[in-house]
């Protein structure tokens, strides 16, 4: 017999936007909490950085509500977690200062 369980059954563009949320989030949170031109090279790299992760920062949560919608807002979907987690990120942007 087959076993079809539909636990966390997502696509390859949910993992990706997954990841991608994760890394602008932990991206973000660094920027605001550490000293990140105390180094030269990590300050250049987050310069050259920022306009991708602050295009992701308000493309990401856009992205996954219409993915959810069309998934009939799921919460075995990926593109909840991603919302949630984008939604965090934008409250600690302006909440959490330095």
């Amino acid at each position: 017999m087959e076993n079809n369980s539909t636990i966390f059954k997502n696509s390859g563009l949910s993992k990706i936007l997954l990841m991608l949320s994760i890394i602008t989030f932990v991206f973000w949170f660094l920027g605001q909490t550490t000293n990140i031109y105390r180094f030269a090279f990590v300050g250049a790299i987050f310069e050259f950085l920022w306009l991708f992760m602050l295009l992701a920062l308000f493309i990401l949560p856009i992205l996954s509500v219409v993915f959810l919608v069309r998934e009939k807002f799921s919460f075995r979907s990926f593109y909840l977690y991603i919302l949630i987690i984008s939604v965090t990120n934008i409250f600690l942007m302006i909440f959490l200062n330095k």
